[in-house]
């Protein structure tokens, strides 16, 4: 065992000592209305950023009518608060423009074209250039697809895109639609202090602190405040998405989700494995396979 592997081993001990302090409060999570029972779940990266320009209208739109179950988007805000979706902090790799999404209004967001630079033979073609395609506000997102379901990551935190969110949610009747995750525990904490009822995936530290019990045999103490486990298979070196994690989110109501599988044969592997969704950037392929 590596000195690394062993250090973090150690660590994740140490956290699991503390969850078991807190055992009388253990159960597994509760049921929510935004995972209705299903094989493997078919979740579009950034709207299927293999097929269409990544975060646009256009890719959530064909995603959504190509059968996907849940279409995962990055949220931002600009400088004068429209929640918008994009990836990046900056304009510069999907657009022909420059500049942070932060510094921008959302009228200066709209002269750039989102579809500029999407290519699938190393830049030979550009079929997307020019067709209107913009960086969409997560409100119109929500007004031309009400019924499509969304895994949607908080790229930054604070009050204001955290409030201003929620409140979109709540006018457009999407609380039952959506899951919210973010690599900042503080961020889906606070989140969840605003709108407790709303689903929402495992931090990275939840999510490192579930695997550390499951792998100490201590999970049956942990009672978890999120509905999935969204992860690559290996962090850091070590691999975190095994049958016996997979077994233990299972005991504890929750979900894994693997991410980013694009190969046939990864997807068919991790399905074998039990996972309950996969996030792709090929929707289509996946797709395919989960129906055979």
């Amino acid at each position: 065992m590596s000195k690394t592997k062993l250090v973090l081993l150690i660590l994740l001990g140490l956290l699991g000592s503390i969850i078991f302090m807190f055992s009388d409060r253990a159960g597994p999570a509760p049921d929510h209305p935004y995972l209705a029972p299903r094989r493997c779940r078919v979740i579009a990266h950034r709207g299927g950023a293999g097929l269409w320009p990544e975060n646009t209208l256009l890719a959530y739109t064909n995603a959504h009518e190509l059968g996907v179950d849940i279409i995962e988007m990055d949220v931002r805000i600009t400088r004068d608060g429209i929640p918008v979706l994009c990836h990046d902090a900056s304009v510069s790799r999907t657009t022909n423009g420059s500049g942070r999404i932060d510094a921008m209004t959302f009228e200066d967001l709209q002269r750039l074209d989102a579809g500029y630079r999407w290519t699938i033979n190393g830049g030979q073609a550009f079929p997307f250039r020019n067709r209107g395609i913009r960086i969409p506000a997560l409100q119109e997102v929500f007004v031309v697809l009400p019924n499509a379901r969304y895994n949607i990551e908080f790229k930054i935190g604070g009050s204001e895109i955290l409030q201003e969110v929620n409140r979109l949610v709540i006018r457009h009747k999407m609380s039952d639609k959506v899951m919210f995750v973010s690599a900042s525990n503080s961020t889906i904490v606070d989140f969840r202090s605003i709108s407790p009822d709303i689903a929402t995936a495992a931090s990275f530290k939840e999510g490192l602190l579930f695997y550390a019990t499951s792998a100490l045999g201590m999970d049956v103490m942990y009672t978890p405040k999120y509905l999935a486990f969204q992860s690559p298979e290996f962090v850091f070196g070590i691999k975190l998405l095994t049958p016996s994690v997979i077994a233990a989110a299972h005991t504890h109501n929750l979900e894994i989700h693997a991410w980013t599988i694009d190969s046939g044969d990864e997807m068919r592997r991790f399905i074998d494995m039990g996972v309950d969704g996969i996030i792709t950037n090929y929707p289509d392929r996946l797709i395919e396979i989960v129906a055979n």
